[in-house]
């Protein structure tokens, strides 16, 4: 027994090796294809890399070269570097095609390789299937030759120990169907198993193949996008180095029409120089005689100023008069004006705000009556613009100017009769010189109008004093508090009257729906009444009573 079995066991050990040594051919065999295949990948990724190096070092040049032919001015130069630029650019893409034509022969015999690996893969499998059989059917004639020898040994003893051993036989036979079955059962396991393993094998190589296949497609497909795209920016390119010589050529011609313009353009313009010289000179002897002459006419006007400074001065006696006999037929009405504010502010207090009213200072009273509206502009258009009434007053008096007739006088100096005799503002360069002359005219008189000059000008400064204090006290009738209390009165008041007019609106409103409602149910109920509904199959009553029904 023992012998039998060493030799089952030894047989099984050759049919392991066997199979074991069928899938370590195969592992070999695709380790040292997917080492080769590897070395393959970094030999056909080095090459990218250094064409795409060698590529992007030819594309340098080649653009470097374009700024030099711009600067080309003879047609045969320029022709012969755009041959040495075409060329160029001719090798570069004669070096992408050798590549891609390299990676197509490459793609080629991966699809040969690919068919012969599945040969050879189906070579080794009826090799293995053919090894499987030929165990199996060793397996089985030397189980039947150590089972017929078994059987010959217990035939012989059968007689002696049939009775002692047949318990002992049966479990015997039952232990020998059990390994017969059991080995069965693991001989179909690993034949399923060597069937899947196969089966993952071809799958995971055709997964291989095909990744590599898509791979190295999407490289074929974004190189020939690459040269498409090269082609077309040296088509541009050349596009455009002929529409540039066209405008340059265009532009020679333009520059040499603007030129001979500007030279014609030249010729008039000295010639007219000439003549305005000519005009200037003219000119310059006519302005020298006018001057001349208005000196003669300035000497004049200035003892016509004089007397019209006496007459100033006895106009200036009856407008104070006038003015004082204004101020007492005004100051009645001022006072009435004020006697209505202080009773608008009393109303105001007692019926409106429900305060007591408290009357102002008798002061204020007395000191309150307005001048007229011309003076108020002046004050306010002062108040508005300080910064601007303090320059010019500074400047005024610098000048020596005191009143309207100053001004006037100096206003005379800013303005020159033209040809036609029509008056026209001086020139800025011309500003200080009539200055300079004001003032030469204004020392000449200072010392003969000196003294009416104080006199009157010390009654006008009184004056506007009595009449700046007057105004004070008119003000200070009605406070600035009091103010921001009309103020607030007045806002309130008008949101009150908007709050009203809106009531009144939306009562307006609310009696025209009252209105429209009456008008609907009357339309209504002519509507359920009318003699058409009778005939319907379901009356608008009938739908109206089911849903007050269901609410």
């Amino acid at each position: 027994m023992a012998e039998s079995k060493r030799r089952l066991q030894s047989l099984l050990e050759q049919g392991d090796e066997a199979v074991t040594k069928v899938r370590v051919e195969g592992d070999d065999s695709e380790n040292n294809r997917r080492t080769n295949e590897e070395a393959r990948r970094l030999d056909r990724r080095q090459k990218l890399l250094f064409e795409a190096e060698s590529s992007a070092r030819r594309n340098a040049a080649i653009a470097m070269k374009w700024a030099a032919l711009f600067e080309k001015e003879v047609p045969l130069e320029l022709l012969h570097e755009m041959e040495a630029q075409r060329e160029a650019c001719m090798k570069v893409i004669s070096q992408k095609d050798e590549l891609i034509k390299e990676f197509q022969g490459i793609l080629k015999s991966k699809d040969e390789e690919y068919v012969k690996s599945l040969k050879r893969w189906s070579e080794d499998i009826d090799l293995l299937l053919a090894s499987m059989t030929e165990q199996f059917q060793q397996q089985q004639q030397q189980y039947e030759q150590e089972t017929e020898e078994i059987e010959a040994v217990f035939r012989q003893e059968r007689k002696e120990l049939i009775e002692s051993n047949k318990k002992e036989m049966e479990a015997l036979m039952e232990k020998r169907r059990n390994m017969e079955q059991a080995h069965m059962e693991e001989r179909q396991r690993r034949i399923e198993a060597n069937q899947e393993q196969l089966q993952r094998n071809r799958l995971k190589d055709n997964e291989a193949y095909t990744e590599k296949k898509i791979t190295l497609e999407s490289e074929i497909q974004k190189l020939e996008q690459q040269l498409e795209v090269m082609r077309a920016t040296y088509q541009l390119n050349t596009e455009k180095l002929e529409y540039n010589f066209r405008v340059l050529s265009e532009r020679d011609v333009e520059n040499t029409n603007t030129i001979n313009q500007q030279k014609r353009k030249l010729a008039r313009l000295q010639d007219n120089l000439s003549s305005l010289m000519s005009k200037y000179n003219k000119t310059d002897k006519q302005y020298n005689q006018e001057n001349i002459n208005l000196t003669e006419e300035y000497r004049r006007i200035t003892e016509q100023f004089q007397d019209l400074q006496m007459k100033y001065q006895h106009f200036q006696l009856a407008d104070a008069k006038k003015f004082d006999e204004i101020w007492g037929m005004k100051e009645g009405e001022v006072k009435e004006l004020l006697g209505q504010v202080l009773q608008a502010d009393k109303i105001i207090h007692e019926q409106q705000l429900g305060l007591y009213w408290y009357p102002p200072d008798e002061d204020a009273r007395r000191g309150g009556f307005l001048v007229e509206a011309k003076i108020k502009g002046v004050v306010e258009e002062i108040a508005r613009g300080e910064g601007e009434r303090l320059k010019i007053e500074s400047i005024l008096k610098a000048l020596g100017i005191s009143s309207q007739q100053d001004v006037e006088r100096l206003q005379r100096f800013f303005y020159s009769e033209d040809e036609q005799g029509e008056s026209e503002l001086i020139s800025q360069d011309q500003a200080c010189l009539a200055i300079k002359q004001f003032l030469k005219e204004q020392m000449a008189q200072s010392t003969v109008l000196t003294t009416t000059f104080h006199s009157t000008h010390d009654e006008g400064e009184e004056r506007k004093s009595t009449s700046r204090n007057i105004w004070e006290l008119c003000t200070s009738i009605l406070s600035p508090k009091t103010f921001r209390v009309w103020t607030a009165l007045e806002k309130f008041m008008i949101k009150y009257n908007d709050i009203l007019t809106e009531r009144s609106t939306l009562l307006d409103e609310t009696r025209s729906l009252q209105t429209q409602n009456e008008e609907l149910k009357l339309l209504l109920n002519q509507y359920l009444g009318s003699k058409i509904n009778q005939e319907l199959y379901v009356p608008p009553t009938a739908t109206i009573s089911r849903i007050g029904e269901t609410a």
